[in-house]
């Protein structure tokens, strides 16, 4: 999975926003912590990065750190940012797969009993959590 050198603001308020020193045009944020805008980020740069192909545009390769560290023109995105983080460009939805895998009981009745609370499926939960996982992993 490619990964995408993010620059991590906040404002005044304590809002956190993100974007990209890559590609052009995307920017996430308007959250008050930093998963939120890091699980959100994900999903919202995936659509971003699926409309840009869409629309024929080139969706440049993802730099290294260094290579962002080093550039010239990125200084002053540096200077501002809280924090530079990695964002994940996340596969496109596709069609759902029956797979087959073992958890502890008493951890698969626990995931049962929240998936339940939040109005979810089973299959929904543990999808959401790895996507979470995923999005927020170094």
């Amino acid at each position: 999975m490619d990964r995408y050198v993010a620059f991590v603001e906040r404002n005044s308020d304590g809002d956190y926003f993100l974007y990209t020193a890559d590609v052009p045009g995307f920017a996430a944020g308007g959250v008050r912590t930093l998963d939120e805008l890091l699980a959100v980020a994900a999903e919202m740069f995936r659509d971003h990065v699926a409309l840009l192909e869409a629309d024929g545009d080139p969706v440049p390769a993802p730099r290294s750190y260094d290579a962002v560290l080093a550039d010239p023109e990125l200084a002053e995105d540096r200077a501002g940012a809280a924090m530079i983080v990695s964002l994940p460009l996340l596969p496109r939805p596709s069609p759902a797969e029956r797979v087959n895998v073992t958890i502890e009981r008493d951890l698969l009745r626990e995931i049962d009993r929240t998936a339940k609370r939040l109005g979810m499926s089973r299959s929904e939960m543990l999808a959401e959590g790895a996507k979470r996982i995923i999005a927020s992993a170094a």
